[in-house]
């Protein structure tokens, strides 16, 4: 047992040290150029969540894939209305879509999640045309101090932890308009 808890330990150590690196320099094409500017909003038109599935049994406990597709747009049209991103009308009007693949991490001889493993492909599109197209592979989330000591809490216990997963359906949903709104400025 104590070198699960160990080993726990340096898994949330390293996600802590490890982020999904979404934002940074974009080269758009001159069409998306002329299309992509900071008048233009977007609507998360298709947002699609594949979940990786790990053990069924404990899966059926958390939000289903179609679920958490649910959560991830509502989240998206969230931070895109914050910061000035959602469509209003149809000028200016982008669509984007956002398909991920999403791995529940189960912490050891638990049925409590950690923090999870996720791909993701963002197509910006004029009808159904793209104009951007970024894929992301292996990423996971950046944790502070108080969730890491929540998840090694939660080595070897029976209790689920689905507000924990919707936060970090949140987070990401934070790092996906984020990536937009770094080449819309």
């Amino acid at each position: 047992m104590r070198k699960n808890i160990i080993k726990v330990s340096a898994v949330v150590a390293m996600s802590t040290l490890m982020v999904g690196c979404m934002g940074g320099s974009v080269k758009l094409s001159s069409e998306a150029q002329a299309k992509i500017n900071a008048s233009t909003k977007y609507n998360p038109a298709s947002v699609v969540v594949t979940l990786k599935s790990v053990d069924a049994t404990k899966e059926a406990k958390y939000p289903s894939a179609s679920e958490l597709s649910t959560l991830l747009k509502v989240d998206i049209q969230k931070y895109l209305k914050s910061n000035n991103l959602a469509c209003t009308t149809k000028a200016n009007c982008l669509d984007l879509d956002v398909n991920l693949d999403y791995k529940r991490v189960f912490l050891v001889k638990s049925n409590s999640v950690g923090v999870p493993e996720f791909s993701q492909r963002i197509d910006i599109k004029d009808g159904s045309k793209v104009l951007y197209s970024n894929s992301l592979n292996g990423q996971t989330l950046e944790t502070g101090f108080t969730r890491n000591m929540s998840i090694i809490s939660k080595v070897g216990s029976s209790d689920t932890n689905v507000d924990d997963e919707k936060s970090d359906v949140d987070r990401i949903a934070k790092l996906i308009v984020k990536d937009v709104a770094s080449f819309t400025k």
